[in-house]
């Protein structure tokens, strides 16, 4: 029996226009324009809020982080769902 992948969205997301972000060598930095709150993004992140801002779901985006990185698909699968969540949460990124 082949074990079940974790549920991952294949929607589409954009960033909000509330925050400015730049990247900075292979990392990025958000800046909510209204609160100053800024978020410190690594490597992989940014490169998760990079293909999110040009119109790739996250579904696609674990593949790619899987085969990237030599990792289980399971494994990119849940990361990159939890740090989903967590943009939309933050209000980062919009449906």
């Amino acid at each position: 029996m082949t074990p079940k992948q974790p549920s991952i969205s294949t929607s589409v997301y954009k960033h909000s226009p509330d925050f400015a972000w730049r990247r900075v060598d292979d990392e990025s930095v958000i800046l909510n324009v209204e609160t100053s709150d800024y978020y410190s993004l690594d490597p992989v992140a940014t490169y998760i809020w990079e293909t999110l801002g040009k119109k790739q779901s996250p579904n696609k985006i674990a593949a790619a982080i899987a085969k990237k990185y030599g990792i289980s698909a399971a494994k990119a699968c849940k990361d990159t769902e939890e740090f989903v969540n967590s943009l939309l949460k933050e209000k980062l990124l919009l449906p």
